[in-house]
């Protein structure tokens, strides 16, 4: 039985490893989306480019043409390129 005892641990090692830097990857996020304002240069989960024109509660307004501007979840912005 005690030559299990190592590949035990080695799996319990890689849990508390993967959870760790899932933890780390979601406390990066909340600060991205938590330093979000105006003039931004941002890129979102679904590919999108733009300039945050304005910044509200949950969402943010990103300009990504002349006279086109849409209304995305923070969360939904996953980059910022260029801060304002």
């Amino acid at each position: 039985m005690a030559r299990f005892r190592p590949a035990h641990f080695h799996f319990h090692h890689h849990v508390f490893c993967d959870d760790s830097a899932a933890k780390e990857a979601a406390g990066t996020a909340t600060e991205l989306v938590g330093n979000l304002k105006t003039g931004d240069r941002v890129v979102t989960n679904a590919g999108i480019h733009g300039l945050i024109s304005n910044v509200k509660e949950t969402t943010v307004l990103v300009k990504v043409a002349d006279n086109v501007k849409i209304e995305i979840d923070k969360s939904a912005i996953t980059n910022v390129l260029k801060e304002a």
